[in-house]
C-alpha cells in the first residue's frame, strides 16, 4: 500500500488562568484539504473493487449455477442412452436368434433336408440378417437418438398376414423346444394403419420370448 505521510503542522499557544490552561492554535487548512482528498480518492478506489468483487462473485456463481444444470441433463442423457442401447440389444437379438436356429437345422441335419426345404430356410436367413441391418442402421442413427425419437412411417398393412409371417420365423426355434405355435386369426385379414417394421419388432419381441 501507499506508505507516504503527510505532515500537519499545528501552531499552539497555551495561556493558563487560575486553574484552567486554554490551548489555542491553528492548524495550516491546505495540509487537511489535501490529506482529506488523497482520503476520498481511496474509498472511491476500495469501493470500486469491492463493485467488481460482487460482479465476478455473481458471474461465478451463475457460472456455477450453469455448470450444475448441465451436469444433471448429461446425467440423463447417459441414462436414456444405457436404456436405448438395452433395448436395441434385445430387438436385434431377436431375429438374429431366428437365423442362427434355422442355421442350425440345415448345419445338424443337411443332408436329411429337401432342397426345397434348404432354400426356404436359406431365405429365412437372409431375410432376417436384411432385417436386422434395416434395424441397426436405425438404431445407429444418432441424430435420432438426440432427438428422443426414432420416428414412424406408418401405412395400410396386412396385420394378419405379418403375423404368419413373423410367426413362421420362429416356429423352428419352437420346435427345438417343443414348443407349438397356434395362431387364431379372422377370416378376413384385416388392414391397419401402422409402421411394417415396428410393429414387426414388436411381434418378433413377444413370440421370441415366448419360445425362451
Amino acid at each position: 500500500g501507499d506508505t507516504r505521510s503527510s505532515n500537519i503542522t499545528i501552531s499552539a499557544v497555551a495561556i493558563r488562568k487560575r486553574r484552567e490552561v486554554l490551548i489555542f492554535g491553528e492548524a495550516e487548512l491546505h495540509k487537511m484539504l489535501e490529506t482529506n482528498t488523497k482520503m476520498t480518492q481511496l474509498n472511491q478506489e476500495i469501493s470500486k473493487l469491492q463493485r467488481k468483487l460482487i460482479k465476478e462473485k455473481n458471474l461465478l456463481a451463475s457460472t456455477l449455477e450453469k455448470l450444475t444444470a448441465s451436469n444433471e441433463q448429461l446425467a440423463i442423457l447417459n441414462q436414456e442412452k444405457n436404456r436405448f442401447m438395452g433395448m436395441a440389444a434385445h430387438d436385434l437379438r431377436s431375429p438374429i436368434s431366428t437365423a442362427i436356429s434355422y442355421a442350425d437345422v440345415m448345419q445338424n441335419d443337411f443332408f436329411g433336408i429337401s432342397d426345397e426345404k434348404k432354400q426356404e430356410f436359406l431365405a429365412v436367413i437372409e431375410e432376417r440378417l436384411r432385417f436386422s441391418i434395416r434395424l441397426m442402421s436405425e438404431l445407429l442413427d444418432f441424430s435420432k437418438i438426440e432427438s428422443g425419437s426414432l420416428g414412424m412411417k406408418p401405412g395400410h398393412h396386412n396385420y394378419a398376414e405379418l403375423v404368419r409371417k413373423t410367426a413362421t420365423f420362429h416356429e423352428m426355434a419352437g420346435r427345438w423346444k417343443g414348443i407349438r405355435f397356434i395362431l387364431e386369426l379372422p377370416e378376413q385379414d384385416p388392414e391397419f394403419l401402422f409402421d411394417m417394421q415396428k410393429m414387426e419388432q414388436v411381434l418378433s419381441n413377444l413370440m421370441s420370448n415366448g419360445v425362451k
